[in-house]
């Protein structure tokens, strides 16, 4: 039975760190921060979390599951996890935003599928606001 146990471990660790998803999130599911009451508390940080660093979030223990997205490496673009109106939000740099319109470009509209299908659309936004 301890074989069994640590097999079973040593799979999903090894799958965590290769990143396969043993559970997949529903195809509408967007993750964004919720704010219960933002007036609660005016010293609010922001953080970069989640297994790839793709949230961002005033959770600093806030998780996700590990799976490789497209768009994942334009994360490491100087974009930068910052509290704007109250909310924590990505902000994008010019390389950022290229990166993700690069990677749009390359694979179609499908990018907005993901749950980091909103980074590109902000990636749009970024030339035309």
């Amino acid at each position: 039975m301890n074989k069994f146990i640590i097999i079973l471990i040593l799979l999903l660790v090894a799958g965590t760190v290769i990143g396969f998803t043993f559970v997949e999130p529903p195809k509408d599911f967007i993750e964004e921060p919720v704010l219960e009451d933002s007036k609660k508390d005016l010293t609010k940080e922001c953080f970069a979390g989640g297994c790839s660093g793709e949230l961002c979030t005033d959770d600093a223990e806030t998780i996700s599951t590990c799976e490789i997205l497209p768009g994942m490496e334009c994360l490491k673009k100087e974009m930068s996890c910052k509290l704007l109106k109250d909310e924590c939000t990505w902000v994008l740099s010019e390389k950022a935003a290229n990166c993700f319109l690069d990677i749009k470009e390359e694979l179609g509209e499908k990018v907005f599928e993901s749950r980091i299908g909103y980074l590109f659309r902000m990636a749009e936004d970024f030339f035309y606001e």
